[in-house]
């Protein structure tokens, strides 16, 4: 009983253990896709794509494929990055995550910066078809001689299964030898962050090579033996092996290290293709064996070809390290050339011609690589001193964690954005509007985001804002001076003390002075943006608005800038009328949220009563004594049903119902109907004859009711 309790206990353990892992997993990858796909990242990345790339414009692109086994990719001038790939989420943490990332990337674009994506299909074409590009490997013993006749004569022959199996492993092998080119030419050049992703996905890649034990236990190929010994060696200088068991392969393993060490660090463009027939004329003898070990199968069991060579190479996939793979030409825009450190002798295996046209090939070749030989000697040494000085340190750490705040600012930027909705939408629904606007629909419409039009277009605006400023500044100072700091009695708290009257010995209390900091004065601002604002009176409205919050934010003043219009929403078969209130600036928000001024776009008519009040409401709401609520118009009110007397009446009873609630009204009238407006608003209308004047104007105004 006691042990089946302990197995039940176990089960629920490891149950809760598996889902607190799933839990982690999925806010790890949650986490991952915030960060990566945001914004800031792909910026930094695109950045660090055209920095470390000589001549190629590099286009990165991003996409999550967890199944998909390739970190990264390159076609032509577009490389992609697989942000969920198994290298990357082997990493336990975000910053090491990024890194890798960063080590992706810096791969590929070194590829870029060095690989021929048509000279490495050029190679691997011409196996296919029988001929070995650029150049037969050149024997070094008695024995290599014999192997390079086989293998001559296996190319004339076109065998199948000798020809598929050579092109898999040369592909694979000459895909190892670039990769370690490119990432040591990479990690010289940029010796940051770019060098610390590279050598952090190098290490792992190698740690998830099998064991050279198990696969001399299991019988594996030798060929794929041997090339497990090559890839480790290539990218980490040893091998994972012991005593008495691996004779012949070291053996091996020793004739191929000064090739191997020449191709990763030999500049000409063949000498990797070069290196890989040299290397795999030295393994000849596992070639045969492993063809022939192919052929016995497909006799054995009857199948063809085609099914063996791709269940071996299936094979081989699970074992050997998914570091290259044969790049794609689809997007490719580079020019067809040849190496141009060697000439092509595979011209023998093609079709014969005559002595005389060889001769002038032959000539003309070795003039041309005469002559690039000379222009080589010439410029090596200034591409070498020029490659020492484009050495960069980049510091991906630094970035990431600007990159994290950046993503908590906006993510609180969000929250406050929702806050923000939800208490406009409680105003609104607070309101008690006029009977004639009671039963048209209203939303509220505020941007979370800042257009980057808006602010250029207040860089355009910035030195008309300067200009009014300064005048501004003519009728701003003796106010200020009007508004001297005084003393109030009997004040238990405060930042200065009436030092006449320290001490009271009857209300035993300290004498405190409180300065006015905001001038205890409140200011709305509310524009009209239908239809009928041309271009002229936008910019007036945006300028006047703008001034009107620099200065009150200025002098500590709480403001608040909306906007209003009328749009349809269509309910059924009919459209109907909408009022539509727009938030651009709200009370006690940062100065930055001025900007969204002038993302403001003009459409529809206007339902001057409903937005008045829905102002009238929010401003009702502040302490300060003075409410001011400035109204810019541009004519009469004019909306569905809502015009001529009925709008008068309506705009009559909204007057009065502000009144009542202490608000003051300034009307700015820019509209041609100026005596139908001030008989609707009295003397709350300002003389907006002059444009120019009009924000000085308004200013004016409202030092008068502060003063």
């Amino acid at each position: 009983m006691y042990g089946d309790l302990c197995r039940v206990r176990k089960g629920i353990c490891m149950r809760s253990e598996r889902i607190r892992n799933s839990r982690q997993t999925e806010k790890r990858l949650l986490r991952d896709m915030e960060v990566f796909f945001s914004p800031q990242f792909l910026r930094l990345v695109q950045r660090i794509g055209k920095e470390i790339t000589d001549k190629h414009d590099a286009q990165i692109r991003f996409y999550s494929d967890a199944t998909d086994h390739r970190a990264g990719y390159f076609e032509g001038r577009y490389i992609y990055i697989n942000t969920m790939n198994m290298l990357t989420q082997s990493f336990p943490t975000l910053d090491l995550r990024s890194k890798s990332l960063i080590g992706v990337e810096g791969h590929e674009c070194g590829h870029q910066n060095y690989s021929s994506i048509y000279l490495r299909r050029k190679y691997i074409d011409g196996i296919a078809n029988g001929i070995l590009y650029p150049a037969w490997p050149i024997p070094e013993t008695e024995q290599e001689t014999q192997f390079l006749q086989s293998m001559k004569e296996g190319f004339q022959k076109k065998d199948a299964v000798l020809l598929g199996l050579y092109l898999q492993t040369a592909g694979r092998l000459h895909g190892y030898l670039e990769d370690a080119f490119i990432e040591e030419q990479m990690c010289r050049r940029f010796p940051g962050s770019i060098r610390q992703g590279i050598l952090q996905n190098r290490k792992r890649n190698m740690e998830q090579i099998s064991s050279l034990k198990s696969q001399i236990v299991q019988e594996k190929s030798k060929l794929k033996i041997m090339l497990l010994l090559l890839v480790q060696y290539m990218f980490t200088h040893k091998v994972n092996v012991w005593d008495g068991e691996v004779t012949e392969y070291m053996e091996l393993l020793r004739n191929c290290i000064p090739v191997l060490s020449k191709a990763i660090a030999d500049m000409g463009e063949s000498t990797r293709y070069l290196a890989t027939n040299q290397i795999l004329l030295k393994l000849w003898p596992l070639f045969l064996e492993e063809a022939e070990g192919m052929e016995r199968k497909i006799k054995s069991a009857g199948e063809n070809k085609e099914n063996v060579l791709k269940q071996t190479f299936d094979e081989w996939k699970e074992d050997l390290p998914q570091y290259s793979e044969e790049p794609s030409c689809r997007e490719i825009h580079m020019e067809r050339k040849e190496a141009s450190d060697v000439l092509w002798n595979g011209g023998e295996l093609k079709h014969t011609v005559s002595e005389e046209i060889q001769s002038v090939q032959m000539e003309g070749e070795s003039a041309t690589k005469e002559q690039e030989s000379l222009t080589e000697e010439k410029t090596e040494p200034l591409l070498s001193e020029l490659q020492q000085e484009t050495v960069k340190t980049i510091d991906i750490g630094r970035e990431l964690q600007n990159i994290c705040l950046e993503l908590k600012r906006e993510a609180r930027e969000k929250r406050y954005e929702e806050w923000m909705r939800e208490r406009l939408k409680e105003i609104l629904e607070n309101t008690e509007f006029t009977p004639v606007n009671q039963e048209i629909k209203k939303h509220i419409f505020r941007k979370e985001i800042i257009s980057q039009a808006a602010y250029q277009k207040y860089r355009n605006l910035k030195p008309q804002i300067k200009h009014i400023q300064t005048k501004m500044k003519q009728d701003l100072l003796p106010v200020l001076k009007r508004k001297k700091t005084y003393i109030l009695r009997e004040q238990h708290m405060g930042k200065g003390l009436d030092m006449a009257h320290l001490w009271n010995p009857e209300k035993r209390i300290f004498k405190t002075k409180i300065p006015s900091r905001n001038m205890d004065t409140a200011i709305g601002f509310l524009l009209d943006q239908s239809g009928s604002i041309d271009n002229k009176r936008w910019e007036t409205s945006v300028l006047t608005s703008l001034c009107v919050v620099e200065f009150a934010q200025i002098l500590g003043i709480p403001i608040c800038v909306n906007g209003h219009c009328t749009g349809t929403e269509q309910t059924g078969r009919r459209q109907e009328e909408i009022v539509c209130l727009h938030s651009y600036l709200e009370f006690e928000e940062k100065k930055e949220g001025k900007y969204r001024i002038l993302d403001m776009e003009t459409s529809g008519a206007n339902r001057d009563g409903a937005a008045l009040l829905y102002m009238a409401e929010k401003m009702a709401k502040r302490t300060e004594k003075m409410k001011i609520l400035i109204f810019f118009c541009d004519g009469l009110p004019n909306a569905q049903g809502y015009g001529g007397k009925v709008a008068r009446e309506d705009l009559q009873n909204v007057q009065k119902r502000l009144k009542q609630k202490q608000i003051t009204l300034l009307v700015a009238a820019i509209g041609t109907d100026q005596e139908d407006i001030r008989k609707i608003y009295g003397n709350a209308c300002i003389n907006a004859e002059d444009l120019e004047r009009l924000p000085q104007q308004i200013v004016k105004k409202l030092l008068d009711y502060m003063g």
